[in-house]
């Protein structure tokens, strides 16, 4: 399962998100300039 994908802009810039769980903070894992959120749950060892 994965959690719905979500939008923000910064700018002249449209950054997806997703966020799972919950807890006394947020954690930001930033994987590199290019990535794939729904491919990244699916194939988690990448």
């Amino acid at each position: 399962m994965t959690a719905p994908i979500r939008y923000a802009r910064s700018g002249e810039v449209n950054v997806a998100y997703q966020v799972s769980g919950e807890g006394p903070f947020d954690l930001v894992l930033v994987p590199g300039f290019f990535s794939h959120l729904e491919i990244d749950w699916e194939h988690p060892q990448h």
